[in-house]
């Protein structure tokens, strides 16, 4: 795969990546070092050794801000061959940081983002990987996640215990149920550590 491009919808700030295979900043990380990571691609400013805020919880690395409302995008300065890693290997791990814990889904700062791996040959054939805010306040530590690849829509899956079937999601608000929390703020009764963490790709 020749690039892995990251894609976010959002307001103020956009997305932490963090500690992931090539995600992971040094302590005495420099800017210059951030780059041979990411580019700015779209919208988007790169910040290393950033330290979360307390209501996120304790998580450091690598950090993209957002500059306006819209779409903004980085891309991973590595070409990465696949065949190296295993479905336990970790390429990247992200976390939506909130500039303070949100209510409502009216408030939210970020609402999706997009990794795209593109082929090392042909920039048209790629996979590219969707997770999504919970429309549900009540549910903020839960996402959604669909996957798809050129000339195909985005769909998740999900096991449905009433009737014992996978059932497939194409439409908007629904895919595979995955730990994304874009609310920056843990459920009632439970703590940060329990309801915010970094979701895995």
């Amino acid at each position: 795969m020749r690039k892995l491009l990251v894609r976010v919808f959002s307001g103020i700030f956009a997305l932490g990546l963090l500690g992931g295979v090539f995600a992971m900043a040094k302590a005495d990380a420099s800017e210059v070092e951030a780059e041979k990571f990411f580019s700015e691609t779209k919208n988007a400013q790169i910040y290393v050794n950033y330290q979360a805020p307390e209501h996120i919880g304790d998580y450091k690395g690598i950090f993209v801000k957002a500059k306006d409302d819209g779409e903004s995008s980085v891309t991973l300065n590595h070409e990465l061959d696949l065949r190296m890693f295993s479905a336990q290997d970790i390429l990247l791990q992200v976390i939506p940081i909130t500039t303070s814990p949100k209510q409502n889904v009216s408030d939210l700062e970020l609402t999706e983002i997009f990794i795209r791996l593109t082929d090392v040959e042909d920039e048209n054939v790629f996979v590219e990987m969707n997770v999504k805010r919970n429309s549900e306040p009540a549910y903020p530590y839960a996402g959604y996640a669909k996957a798809r690849g050129n000339g195909q829509v985005m769909v998740g899956r999900n096991y449905n215990n009433t009737t014992n079937a996978l059932e497939f999601h194409s439409g908007v608000n629904y895919g595979r149920a995955v730990n994304a929390n874009f609310y920056g703020r843990p459920r009632a009764n439970k703590t940060i550590a329990e309801d915010i963490k970094p979701m895995t790709f």
